[in-house]
């Protein structure tokens, strides 16, 4: 089995893992952001760093949140990444990082 085998296995094996811990009545988030932070290794794109970001979202790490919608937007900037890291500005009391989150929001895709 060559390298790129055994990512794409490993990777599928992290999702199904993830799955199962969020789906759970009582979510495990630590380990969900542990899970996540092994798949943004194996494929460091826009919907894993955007996928984290929730989690942390959810475990109400704002700060950490706003790291990974950020490097979410640097790989692709997206009008749900924006505005999710609005959320995160808001809840922080970043109301200027906020606004200007849903500006850039509301432009995305505008020539």
């Amino acid at each position: 089995m060559d390298m790129i085998d055994y990512k794409k296995l490993e990777y599928r094996r992290l999702s199904l893992e993830l799955d199962v811990i969020i789906r759970g009545k009582r979510p495990d988030w630590k380990k969900a952001i542990q899970i996540q932070t092994l798949m943004c290794g194996i494929y460091p794109n826009h919907y894993n760093y955007c996928d984290r970001g929730e989690l942390h979202m959810a475990n109400s790490n704002w700060i950490a949140a706003i790291e990974d919608f950020t490097t979410a937007i640097a790989y692709y900037p997206k009008k749900t990444t924006f505005e999710f890291r609005a959320c995160c500005y808001k809840k922080l009391g970043q109301y200027d990082h906020a606004m200007l989150d849903i500006h850039n929001s509301e432009t995305i895709g505008i020539v």
